[in-house]
């Protein structure tokens, strides 16, 4: 199996062929004997997905595939244990392959228990893991946290609306795998850099790191421009493609950027909606933020470039637009959707959706008359699993 592997300090990105299957000690020492001499010690590897959430395996002798690394993953290296100030912990358990988060001491959340559903081959699933409080979540969701750290490296001591608005999207496509380009020199650049003054249209150029060691003859252009109160992004490949435009209006997503870039030192806990949504106003408007550029321009520009270039696309789940994740979600039963909250923090967003467990509470426990028509439904649900677990025990005693 392939993996890219991306160094947190230098940002550069190896490719490395593995055995099928693979352990996490395998991939220790490979990643190892790979990098330039002095080769660093293997046990002093740390692995994180998205640049945020920890890889923790059971044992050394762990499989990728157990703790849910699949051919084509991106995933974070570094051998510096305090090269991530605040990170969330996946972890997997090979008896079951059920994700476990725990995070550090500050915001540890309680562990969560298996599953366990009433009279099904499932016995040890239990409704505590449904119930996680948000107040005990991670430090940071891996989106808003990433912004964060991109809007605090390149925006200075500059608010400028449309500054804020093109870092912004500049972190989405850095998230999904692209690096800043200088198309004249070929060569890879590592700042963000706006005019003091915002002569509409400006460009800027992406790449992909497995391209700047060839001829660099495709890449990718993005434009932004202002239309009234709309920030306009176009996107293409340099040589042709399809157009890919966004209208992202300042009004609406403008205030919330401020807010993440003003709090870049500062430790800003969530709070629960009152619907039972567990992400607050800032975080929720972050993913939608996020979802709009990633979905219509930075997914859409990875796939013409990786397939105008022969690149292999990674197989992945993360890598699936919302929209199609949320349809997943709709098709699973409450218990599969509370472990699917466990995978990442977007996973968790989504999970969270009240509408969502409205549904799910409605299929199982049926009409949802004489309930409360606002409310937390994913509390409800627990509470009637609960119900329904006790009454399924006391019958098959």
């Amino acid at each position: 199996m392939k993996l890219r592997l991306r160094n947190h300090e230098s940002r550069e990105t190896l490719r490395i062929q593995l055995p099928s299957p693979c352990s996490f000690l395998q991939l220790q020492e490979t990643l190892s004997l790979s990098l330039p001499p002095p080769h660093p010690p293997p046990s002093s590897l740390r692995f994180y997905l998205n640049d945020n959430d920890l890889l923790l395996p059971p044992s050394p002798h762990s499989s990728l595939h157990s703790l849910g690394v699949v051919a084509g993953d991106l995933l974070y290296f570094s051998s510096n244990p305090t090269a991530f100030s605040a990170v969330s912990v996946t972890q997997m358990d090979d008896r079951n392959q059920v994700p476990d988060n725990n995070n550090n001491q500050e915001t540890q959340m309680q562990e969560l228990p298996q599953f366990e559903e009433p009279m099904s081959q499932d016995p040890e699933f239990s409704a505590e893991t449904m119930d996680i409080d948000a107040s005990a979540l991670s430090e940071r969701l891996s989106e808003p946290y990433f912004l964060r750290k991109v809007l605090g490296e390149e925006l200075g001591d500059s608010g400028c609306i449309h500054k804020l608005l093109a870092i912004s999207v500049h972190a989405v496509l850095l998230e999904s795998g692209f690096v800043g380009i200088d198309p004249i020199s070929g060569l890879r650049t590592d700042r963000f850099h706006w005019p003091d003054e915002f002569p509409s249209p400006v460009s800027f150029h992406y790449s992909l790191p497995e391209l700047l060691r060839s001829n660099l003859t495709d890449y990718v252009a993005l434009k932004f421009q202002t239309l009234g109160h709309f920030f306009q992004v176009y996107g293409s490949l340099f040589k042709g493609s399809s157009l890919y435009k966004l209208s992202l209006d300042e009004t609406r997503f403008a205030p919330t950027l401020n807010l993440v870039w003003e709090n870049c030192d500062k430790n800003v806990a969530m709070d629960d909606k009152k619907d039972g949504s567990f992400v607050s106003y800032p975080e929720s408007e972050v993913f939608e933020f996020w979802k709009i550029v990633k979905d219509g321009l930075a997914l859409p520009l990875l796939i013409d470039l990786c397939d105008k270039t022969g690149l292999a696309l990674p197989v992945c789940l993360i890598r699936l637009p919302a929209e199609l994740k949320v349809k997943i979600l709709e098709s699973l039963p409450g218990a599969d959707i509370a472990r699917m909250e466990c995978v990442c923090s977007e996973m968790r967003y989504l999970a969270s959706n009240n509408d969502l467990w409205k549904q799910k509470f409605k299929e199982e426990f049926g009409c949802t008359s004489g309930t409360v028509a606002m409310g937390n439904w994913k509390k409800m649900f627990i509470s009637c699993w609960e119900s329904r677990k006790k009454r399924n025990r006391a019958i098959t005693r």
